[in-house]
């Protein structure tokens, strides 16, 4: 498992000015980067809601199974197990961190759905490659938060705080890759953006967006209250690309299922999975869903049925919203070029069909 301190990029890209393909695989968003002296192939998953970079490394004893070949340290050069009085070590939130008997900083880190990754904090080379993403299992994942062991945080320095990303629906037949770009390419302008404050909360891993209300049919329904503090409605809610589904809290969530309710006048059936809250027989295209309206702090962002609704099995379509959270997923992300400036302290949203991105 390996923490990146140091990048170096290929193919004439200039450090300012990076960048990588990202491809949808099972409701996840994997980039291609290479790791290590000499470089190895990985797929990660690119993921806005944690801060840690890891991958899967040799000796590896409770790994899950990936087509790469199973990263091996001692393979590379340039990897270093960083001590216990790191500064990487330090970064770690209090009960992460743990110390070997030879003063490797070792670490236990967990995700909001109670997945966990856990192993050794160290150092090393990751390299940017502008070539097509081929097939694979993801190996690891990369932490694009605001936390300081992210790799937007490590890459700031080179990158202005400024990246993007463009993420293809799930749904979407065919072998497309988009693009996530880091610095100068991360810009996002033009007609049609809206931008949104960036709220600083605790923990800073997360970025927080300030939603004022949702729109469906003719009915606004207020976004009230704040799940993560009572002092200020600002910074209500979270935008998560790690996260497929939309959670909202549950007192807002069921007055939105309500009025979904009044205004699709289809058969209702049970999620086959047992998860999801409102689903209907027929798929997205039968149900005539009207667009979505999420109102934030800055501007309104139309969420066309494709963000807000999937079709789980044939002829079953459900609400791809739950109860319980505040994060907005990647389903409600797909098809929006989205740029974080982390420096002007903003997120932008530009509609755009991500397969020609």
């Amino acid at each position: 498992m390996s923490r990146v301190d140091r990048f170096k990029t290929s193919f004439g890209l200039s450090p300012k000015d990076v960048q990588t393909q990202v491809k949808v695989s099972d409701a996840e968003y994997v980039m291609k980067l290479s790791l290590g002296t000499p470089p190895v192939p990985q797929f990660c998953i690119a993921d806005t809601g944690s801060d840690l970079i890891w991958l899967q490394c040799q000796p590896c004893l409770q790994c899950y199974t990936q087509t790469l070949p199973i990263f091996d340290p001692r393979k590379s050069s340039t990897y270093k197990t960083r001590s216990c009085d790191s500064e990487a070590c330090q970064a770690l939130y209090s009960g992460q961190s743990s110390c070997s008997s030879n003063n490797v900083c070792n670490y236990l880190y967990q995700y909001g759905d109670k997945s966990h990754t856990s192993g050794d904090i160290a150092a090393e080379t990751i390299t940017f490659n502008s070539r097509k993403t081929s097939k694979g299992h993801t190996s690891g994942l990369v932490g694009l938060g605001g936390g300081p062991l992210s790799l937007v945080s490590q890459l700031s320095p080179l990158i202005n705080g400024k990246f993007s990303y463009c993420l293809i629906p799930s749904f979407e037949e065919g072998n497309y890759t988009s693009t996530i770009n880091f610095g100068t390419r991360g810009r996002v302008s033009g007609p049609g953006v809206i931008s949104t404050p960036l709220v600083r909360n605790d923990p800073n891993t997360f970025y927080f967006l300030t939603l004022k209300a949702i729109t469906f049919g003719k009915s606004k329904i207020p976004f009230s209250r704040n799940p993560f503090t009572n002092q200020t409605n600002q910074g209500n809610i979270i935008i998560d690309s790690g996260s497929t589904l939309t959670y909202l809290p549950s007192d807002f969530f069921d007055d939105l299922y309500t009025t979904i309710k009044d205004v699709i006048h289809g058969e209702e059936v049970e999620d086959p999975t047992g998860y999801l809250k409102l689903c209907y027989n027929g798929g997205v295209d039968d149900l005539n869903i009207p667009n979505m309206i999420a109102h934030f702090d800055g501007g309104d962002v139309t969420w066309k049925s494709s963000n807000t609704f999937i079709q789980v099995s044939d002829g079953v379509t459900c609400l791809a919203i739950v109860p319980g959270g505040a994060f907005i997923g990647n389903i409600a992300q797909s098809n929006f070029l989205i740029g974080y400036d982390l420096i002007e302290g903003k997120v932008s949203f530009k509609p755009m069909d991500c397969t020609k991105y």
